[in-house]
Parts: structure tokens; sequence; C-alpha cells
């Protein structure tokens, strides 16, 4: 049951995802035509790089969803021309490599920083 639930979930978050992703597409195409809406985007050079930007960290973070070994991680994702940046927290050194290598396998993506990714240490050690 909690399986199907994930799925639902992780079905959801790509559905938003998309039409955010095609949303921007709608507004960016008609900033593109005033000739400054390159500049007023501080993420990403354009509007068709703003897309693919917001499509990366959908995907990065469904992937997060369907892992066990994250599911008490507090992961948030920022993609930037590709360069994937994570930040938050995992329970492990482990963790914290499974979460850059399935960063790194997602389609476009150019490199992932997880440096901003810690990991808490128990009270007294």
């Amino acid at each position: 049951m909690k399986t199907f639930e994930n799925r639902k979930l992780l079905f959801r978050s790509t559905l938003v995802a998309a039409a955010l992703a095609a949303g921007l597409g709608a507004g960016g195409t008609a900033l593109a035509a005033t000739g400054d809406a390159a500049e007023s985007q501080p993420q990403s050079d354009n509007a068709g790089a703003a897309i693919s930007d917001s499509a990366i960290t959908a995907k990065v973070k469904a992937r997060y969803l369907g892992e066990d070994r994250l599911k008490t991680a507090q992961i948030g994702v920022t993609t930037t021309n590709g360069v994937v940046t994570l930040t938050g927290t995992v329970g492990s050194t482990e963790d914290k490599t499974v979460a850059v290598e399935l960063a790194k396998g997602v389609e476009g993506v150019k490199s992932v920083d997880g440096e901003g990714l810690s990991i808490p240490t128990a009270a007294g050690q």
C-alpha cells in the first residue's frame, strides 16, 4: 500500500513539475520578445534554460522520492544552467553519496554540488 502512495506522490510531483515547466515556456516566450527577458532571469541564461533547469530539478526530486535510503533526508534542490546544487541534511556519508549520484544520473545535469548537504551529529559526540 505504501508503494502505491509513493508512486502516486511521485506522479503528482512530476505532473506539477511538467505543468510548471510548460507555464515557464509560455511566459518566457512572451518575455523574450521584449528584449530584457534574459537580464530578468537570474538563475538561467534564457527561457529555454529556465525550463530545462526546472525539469532537471523536478527529475532529481522525483528520484529522491523513490529512494528508501533518503526517506528521512531533507534535501533542497536548485538547478542553474544544468548545475545542480543540493542543500539540507542527510543521515550519513553514504546517504550524501547516494543523493549526489542520483542527481548526476539525471539527463541534462552538467555537474552536482553536494557540499551544502550536512550530516547531523548526535548530541555529546
